[in-house]
């Protein structure tokens, strides 16, 4: 179907502002991308019913990690921690203040929202070591919200998409090893990048059809993992590329909801069929018309279509 005219009016704006020139070097392109995703922040929504929201820094697994806490004013049903987007390299606890809360206020779930280290300052396994870091603690800590280790949902879009992922499939073989001893409630997984492989362009249509045009496109995908790699990291490892795993049987239950017009769509449908395959509980969904994170603009109708989908879903693996 063609683009939503919703989603359209956004690209026309996106389309409207002149580019700048080239940037000079590799600093000033990230601190580019750095100042275009922060301007994607939403204003505070007061009437959301979200009772405290704290900033803090939490000591896991010998790590601190800075997080803000979202606490409802309804009894929660479930622990969110929550992974921000932004191709490792961008994007903050900030850039996803407004969805946090959305997802507190509207889903009645406490939120903790991950400022993880972003790369290239702290590249791969950074992110992905603070991610489990604060799930652990999260489950560690369910009780004084109220609520079970089993009550912890682990979620995030496109690269945050990608370490709930690999968090996931860690925690589980935690699980297994008898190291860790509560199950996650499931997975979240906005539009994630599963495959940095990308010699492997052929598998994947949606990088060709949707290179451009969309927002997300491909130099920034190959710029980012530039980013991500720089402490030598390889697109084979499989917590790069989750899709690669030798085995996702025993994961949590899931939830995984990709846009027609993003490059990472084929990915993120491959890696919910795998999942599917391997016998995990799984949700799918594809939002035609739409583009890469869509769900971060809480005026669409599609986001809020998307909203609906999570809430139904935590409230189903968290009961």
């Amino acid at each position: 179907m063609p683009v939503l005219a919703e989603i359209q009016l956004i690209l026309d704006l996106m389309n409207s502002i002149e580019p700048p020139p080239p940037p000079k070097d590799e600093a000033e392109l990230l601190a580019r991308m750095r100042a275009t995703i922060g301007m994607m922040q939403e204003p505070v929504n007061e009437a959301l019913a979200v009772a405290s929201v704290e900033d803090k820094v939490i000591e896991s697994r010998g790590l601190s990690v800075p997080v803000r806490v979202y606490t409802p004013k309804n009894r929660p049903v479930a622990l969110m921690v929550y992974l921000h987007g932004g191709g490792f390299s961008i994007g903050s606890i900030d850039t996803h203040d407004g969805l946090a809360r959305r997802y507190c206020g509207n889903g009645s779930m406490v939120v903790v929202n991950v400022e993880y280290r972003l790369a290239p300052e702290n590249a791969f396994p950074a992110g992905v070591d603070d991610s489990l870091a604060v799930t652990l603690w999260a489950q560690e800590n369910a009780g004084s919200f109220g609520l079970r280790p089993e009550q912890v949902i682990v979620a995030g879009d496109s690269a945050g998409g990608n370490l709930a992922a690999v968090t996931a499939q860690t925690h589980a073989q935690l699980l297994r090893a008898g190291k860790i001893n509560a199950p996650l409630a499931g997975h979240i997984m906005h539009c994630p990048v599963t495959d940095m492989r990308y010699g492997a362009d052929d598998s994947y249509p949606s990088r060709r059809e949707n290179a451009s045009g969309y927002m997300l496109t491909d130099e920034m995908m190959r710029a980012f993992f530039h980013f991500y790699s720089q402490s030598g990291a390889t697109p084979d490892d499989v917590r790069v590329s989750p899709l690669l795993a030798e085995s996702l049987t025993g994961l949590s239950p899931a939830l995984l909801l990709t846009a027609e017009f993003d490059p990472l769509r084929d990915e993120g449908e491959k890696y919910a069929e795998a999942l599917r395959n391997a016998g995990v509980d799984v949700t799918s969904k594809r939002f035609d018309g739409t583009i890469h994170v869509f769900m971060m603009f809480s005026s669409l109708a599609c986001a809020q279509e998307s909203d609906a989908l999570v809430f139904e879903f935590v409230n189903r693996v968290a009961s």
